[in-house]
């Protein structure tokens, strides 16, 4: 259902998901949001063991774990994070999504 989404209905998605409380199974509250149901379907594409500040190109290897995407599946959503290597310090979670257009 995710991925049949309009961007201005993901947007609404996660307006109203900001607004719901969730309560863990371990019974804390938190606040949802709609990538929640994105991120159940996540899987590692690529680790970068060393820093850079070059474009990292995981196409290839997306393509090779999920096939290629398309008018079928055109939204793809990524969340990455950085961890510093000498102390494990971990930094915010970034999130992005794609879409993709015909002849790409």
């Amino acid at each position: 259902m995710w991925r049949g989404l309009t961007n201005d209905q993901i947007l609404a998605w996660n307006k109203l998901a900001l607004s719901q409380e969730a309560r863990s199974v371990l019974g804390t509250k938190g606040k949802i949001s709609g990538a929640n149901r994105a991120h159940s379907k996540a899987a590692a594409i690529k680790m970068v063991e060393e820093p850079t500040a070059a474009a990292i190109d995981i196409r290839a290897d997306y393509v090779a774990k999920n096939g290629a995407p398309s008018a079928a599946a055109p939204k793809i959503f990524f969340r990455y994070y950085y961890v510093n290597s000498s102390t494990g310090e971990k930094s915010g979670v970034m999130l992005a999504d794609v879409t993709w257009t015909a002849g790409e």
